[in-house]
């Protein structure tokens, strides 16, 4: 048997690579399996979109390797249902089945489950993307495992042998398979990415460099798996005999633009091999920053819903830190189990606006106990309480950091000392990760932390934490 070994090292984050991409144009002078050959289509930029198949699954594979070719699924928060499942899975389970549902299934098929392990995939995310970052210049990282590839300068180089490369050094690099569709528009390489996915014969790769193969890709893809179109849209398309994305192509351009304003206009546009949907190289500021998570169990304890509170105000304010806003406002609010119908139900919710906008989580702690107590129920003697099952902190108004107003009217004490102390914490917690922080605000820890997430199933960190190390004996 074939002993293999793992190593990792510190990866740059994905928003790192979004600020200063790795590669380049050295890492492509380079390699020689890279020879010029034109094309039979003009030269025109081309684009990829690369992603993992079966991300989160993968992962966990990836470091279980004994787990190749059995039927995985990955639970969500509080191993509540399936959210992602691999390829042999998907023949007995469903997206968004129920654990308690088809608990016979899983064992009758031998189904392996995981709770949902965000510090792997996260980390998984960055490698991968560090990968795809080296063969290009410039990358569009679109979620956490998919991505635009620029190959802008590349049009002369054979994309069969690039895009096999790619796979290869993606598979051998951290153990994830992925599918990649090159062609002249994002739209168009939606539209090969998933076509790579559905035809095995491809082996993960679909590139649309002629005009045949970009009427034969259209001719494939249903209309309602077109990137952007909606279910209104699909709905309405398919009422008039549209049925494939060739056949939206065709459309009178007029009428699209009429029927479907500019979005539907550049959608046609890219379909027919003109590219208008450029590539966002740094992400876009959030209008607004929400953490919402249920608890592992419901609660009528108002110290453990305020630890929630505090533990998701921190992950909220570290996000607006992050893109360097501050916010004028903050909302918190609590709710009941909805499906559980022998319980009292009730959703409460307050907002308020800071004196001046802040992004510090010590000066936005008070505002947050405020809004609790106010929506905190208050009972009568043998009155049954509420139990609650989610809490919801809501950033929002956010403004940059640069255009904040100071208030002459508002003076805050030690306000330069609470920034140094947030600095600092910052400095020591590293990267955002709600569950391992090393350095915690003591509100967080009242209770008995029955609203920390229940996972049962979760898997090791091997690439993150020494304590969950591969050892390998040599």
């Amino acid at each position: 048997m074939q002993k293999s070994a793992f190593f990792f090292c510190k990866q740059k984050t994905a928003y790192e690579i979004r600020l200063s991409l790795v590669g380049s144009e050295m890492c492509i002078r380079d390699r020689c399996w890279m020879s010029r050959k034109l094309l039979p289509l003009n030269p025109r930029q081309m684009v990829g979109l690369a992603d993992g198949n079966s991300f989160y699954c993968s992962c966990e594979e990836s470091m279980q390797p004994w787990l190749h070719g059995k039927p995985i699924i990955v639970a969500s928060n509080n191993d509540g249902c399936a959210i992602a499942m691999n390829r042999p899975a998907k023949r007995y389970v469903r997206m968004g089945d129920a654990l308690f549902q088809i608990a016979d299934t899983i064992r009758k098929h031998g189904i392996v489950t995981f709770s949902s392990n965000y510090e792997l995939y996260g980390d998984m995310s960055n490698r991968m993307h560090s990968i795809w970052a080296s063969f290009v210049p410039n990358l569009e990282i679109y979620s956490i495992d998919e991505a635009f590839l620029d190959f802008t300068g590349m049009e002369g180089f054979d994309f069969e042998k690039l895009g096999r490369e790619i796979i290869r050094t993606t598979r051998r690099g951290i153990g994830i398979p992925i599918c990649l569709g090159i062609a002249p528009t994002k739209v168009l390489a939606k539209a090969a990415n998933k076509l790579a996915k559905t035809d095995d014969a491809r082996q993960g790769l679909y590139i649309i460099d002629t005009e045949e193969k970009r009427v034969e890709a259209l001719k494939k893809l249903p209309i309602g798996d077109v990137w952007g179109i909606g279910r209104r849209h699909e709905k309405r398309l398919t009422a008039m005999g549209v049925r494939t994305a060739y056949d939206f192509s065709v459309l009178p351009r007029e009428w699209v633009r009429r029927n479907m304003t500019v979005v539907g206009d550049r959608l046609w546009r890219e379909m027919n091999g003109t590219p208008c949907i450029s590539l966002e190289l740094a992400p876009p500021d959030k209008q607004e920053i929400c953490t919402s998570r249920a608890f592992g169990k419901m609660t009528s304890d108002f110290n453990e819903v305020k630890a929630a509170v505090v533990r998701y105000l921190s992950s909220s304010a570290r996000k607006l830190r992050d893109q360097h806003s501050y916010a004028r406002r903050i909302y918190v609010g609590i709710e009941t189990n909805p499906f559980n119908e022998y319980q009292r139900q009730t959703y409460r919710g307050l907002q308020i606006e800071f004196p001046v906008p802040t992004d510090n989580t010590f000066e936005m702690i008070p505002y947050a106990m405020t809004l609790l107590k106010a929506i905190w129920p208050t009972y009568t003697p043998g009155e049954r309480p509420f139990l609650f099952k989610r809490a919801t902190v809501t950033l929002s108004d956010l403004i940059p950091a640069e255009a904040v107003q100071l208030n002459m009217f508002h003076q805050e004490p030690n306000i330069e000392q609470l920034r140094r102390l947030q600095a600092a914490v910052d400095a020591v917690n590293g990267p955002l990760n709600l569950d391992s922080r090393l350095v915690v605000l003591g509100a967080e820890l009242t209770g008995q932390n029955n609203t920390r997430l229940r996972r049962e199933m979760l898997s090791k960190c091997p690439t993150t934490k020494w304590s969950d190390r591969i050892d390998i004996a040599l």
